[in-house]
């Protein structure tokens, strides 16, 4: 979450639809890291604009992966 912080400012407010509030919240179900961001957080990471957005939260996910190898490839293997 921290990276996520660190590159976005942390959660936004919620984005309503343009038919405005739902009577109650309505629910997800999101995979384990999985994280929710809203198309103004999108285009704040593309300095206004939509699509470099996309290509910036690629680039994010790519450079988290990059990380989480580097990572993985440091540790030491199985105890025999």
């Amino acid at each position: 979450m921290a990276l996520l912080e660190e590159y976005f400012g942390g959660p936004s407010e919620p984005v309503m639809a343009s038919g405005g509030r739902a009577p109650k919240a309505t629910p997800i179900v999101a995979a384990a890291g999985e994280y929710v961001v809203s198309p103004a957080a999108v285009a704040k990471a593309g300095n206004g604009n939509l699509n470099r957005g996309h290509t910036a939260l690629n680039a994010f996910v790519k450079q988290v992966r990059r990380r989480n190898i580097q990572r993985l490839k440091s540790l030491p293997g199985p105890k025999k």
